[in-house]
């Protein structure tokens, strides 16, 4: 196989790729790991080769160097120098909206925060791309609790300007800095008012929202490290139990956890937690299963405990799946279930794969 390597300061990553007459084979993750492979299979060779080209060319251009290769020093980026044009003239910088004097103090509390690490690393990036989201064996990396604060706030800033209404954005937030100490109620509340301002900027069918998506989803998965890191594994877990999906009566997957923001980033934040701090989350977890059985809720926690070890325990997708089917639960038929189905052994959940 053809094997291409990326190197920063925040991650290492390979990407192997192999063309055998019709059949493609593409193996990628973090170096020193397995990864993950997949194949696909085309009407001809020559399309195989083709579409080999076109994502070898994908990932140089993203950085990735051939195995044994030195990736080229980023070229010196020279003072734009102003040129006078008789053709079409240059396109400008958007002028920001006019923001709230909210969203003015709050830019100043947080536009000069160094950041000792890159915003956008490689766990935060497979939340945005069509990467396997991360589990407890294979978490994305751990970054400094001020980093991510520092990242949140930028981000929360940038997304205020660039809306249609700075107001709708809980710019109060990070207007003082972060706290000290949190209480449950508190973090709900910011949890909810960030996503309920995404509601309005990122409605189903907008196009504008598949331009937005990524910068508040990374921005979201930056304040839920945060508060997993500064405050608690527990705690995280408990808003994401509190800020779970009510319902399920959509007639596609909006409504499932794959593409509900909460659930999403405190998976992230909770699974690459220290093994302590992880076992804390899902000694608690375990503790509402037992107190109050309901295999919707089951379902919630085990898509953010993510817990694909050996160990059994009853919030394993499979043993959530098994429990709501013992209840009278159509599995197939429940959005809810649906990223359970896909993550338990394929071979165990044929029945409801139909």
């Amino acid at each position: 196989m053809n094997r291409y390597e990326f190197k920063d300061d925040t991650s290492e990553k390979f990407w192997e790729v192999a063309v055998d007459g019709t059949k493609m084979t593409v193996r990628y993750g973090r170096m020193g790991t397995q990864g993950q492979t997949k194949e696909k299979t085309f009407a001809s060779a020559a399309a195989a080769e083709q579409e080999k080209k076109k994502l070898v060319k994908e990932k140089t251009t993203k950085g990735y160097v051939a195995a044994g290769e030195v990736a080229a020093p980023a070229p010196k980026v020279l003072p734009p120098t102003k040129v006078a044009s008789s053709t079409a003239p240059t396109k400008a910088e958007p002028v920001p909206a006019p923001v709230a004097a909210d969203a003015k103090a709050a830019k100043s509390a947080v536009t000069e925060v160094p950041l000792s690490k890159p915003a956008a690393t490689e766990d935060i990036e497979c939340l945005i791309e069509a990467a396997p989201l991360p589990t407890r064996t294979r978490p994305g990396a751990m970054r400094s609790p001020e980093d991510d604060w520092a990242a949140f706030a930028q981000s929360l800033v940038k997304l205020s300007t660039a809306g249609s209404d700075a107001s709708r954005w809980p710019l109060e937030i990070v207007k003082d800095g972060p706290p000290k100490a949190l209480t449950l109620e508190q973090a709900v509340d910011w949890t909810r008012k960030l996503l309920e301002a995404s509601s309005t900027e990122l409605p189903y069918h907008n196009f504008k929202s598949h331009l937005i998506w990524p910068d508040y989803l990374a921005m979201y998965a930056h304040f839920a490290n945060w508060l997993t890191a500064a405050h608690g594994t527990v705690l995280a877990a408990q808003v994401a139990d509190q800020m779970r999906l009510q319902k399920d009566n959509r007639s596609d997957y909006r409504d499932s956890a794959w593409s509900h923001a909460p659930s999403l980033v405190f998976r992230s934040a909770i699974t690459c937690a220290p093994v302590a701090d992880y076992e804390a989350a899902l000694k608690w977890c375990l503790k509402q299963h037992e107190s109050v059985p309901d295999w919707r809720r089951d379902a919630n926690f085990a898509f953010i405990l993510a817990d694909d070890r050996q160990s059994p325990h009853a919030l394993k997708p499979l043993a959530v799946l098994e429990e709501a089917v013992r209840q009278g639960a159509d599995a197939g038929a429940e959005r809810c279930l649906a990223p359970l189905i896909a993550e338990a052994p394929p071979s165990l959940t044929k029945a409801w794969r139909a």
